[in-house]
């Protein structure tokens, strides 16, 4: 069982726990977050979904209990997301041209 109550980064949409589906996972208000059972050796599989609204690195901890033991989590899921804002650098800041003759209007373009 995720423990998704206190966790502001993912209350602000940060992170976001979905199904595999890609379904979030949505959860009454008395329960702690998504819950299930597994047998030995199934898997349960979900997704996280990054998505800040401006540069900088996220990290956030979500809590994980077994057996209802909801005291102590077993352990925890650490996330780390980095958004880098794209740029455009230019290596050179030239632009060569080939050799005309005088009096030829030559042009150079530059296209993004």
């Amino acid at each position: 069982q995720f423990d998704l109550r206190d966790n502001i980064t993912l209350d602000n949409d940060i992170f976001r726990v979905l199904h595999s589906s890609l379904v979030p996972f949505i959860s009454p208000s008395t329960s702690i977050g998504p819950e299930d059972e597994i047998e030995p050796k199934e898997i349960f599989s979900f997704k996280i979904n990054f998505i800040p609204k401006k540069p900088g690195i996220y990290k956030t901890r979500i809590p994980f209990y077994i057996n209802h033991h909801q005291q102590i989590p077993y352990t925890y899921i650490e996330l780390t997301g980095e958004l880098i804002m794209p740029s455009l650098i230019f290596e050179t800041r030239r632009l060569i041209l080939p050799p005309v003759p005088l009096d030829i209007e030559s042009v150079g373009t530059v296209r993004v």
